[in-house]
């Protein structure tokens, strides 16, 4: 059940979507986050072991909330109320992307979802 209406969500989704600061790949394994995260109301992640898709990953998530970069992602989510925390990380079992809807979080309590390339790519990125 979403903690937020679908409107919102899509309009979330739209916005990661135009972001000039992240890769295709990055705003597909967001978007399939948001999905397995039922509406931004449980802490998930991913992982991979994979560098090249990791960095990706993980660089695109920063650069998408940098204040260096154009999207600003905190600004986003404070603006259109969405309490909800985008974050990467690299460490000794590979590169993750979590998303957890409360401050601060414990990595472990995000639920671990399965890195699936083919779900991940099937992502229609909408515009």
């Amino acid at each position: 059940m979403s903690g937020y209406p679908e409107s919102k969500i899509e309009a979330l989704k739209k916005f990661i979507a135009a972001s000039e600061d992240a890769s295709e790949l990055c705003k597909k394994v967001v978007l399939w986050l948001i999905e397995q995260s039922d509406g931004l109301t449980k802490p998930v992640k991913t992982s991979t072991t994979d560098k090249r898709m990791g960095q990706d990953m993980a660089f695109g998530v920063h650069d998408m909330d940098s204040s260096l970069c154009s999207t600003h992602l905190s600004n986003y989510l404070k603006q259109e109320g969405i309490k909800a925390y985008f974050t990467s990380c690299s460490t000794k079992k590979g590169w993750h992307v979590i998303i957890c809807p409360d401050w601060p979080f414990s990595f472990s309590e995000a639920e671990e979802i399965l890195f699936d390339l083919e779900a991940i790519n099937a992502v229609v990125l909408p515009s």
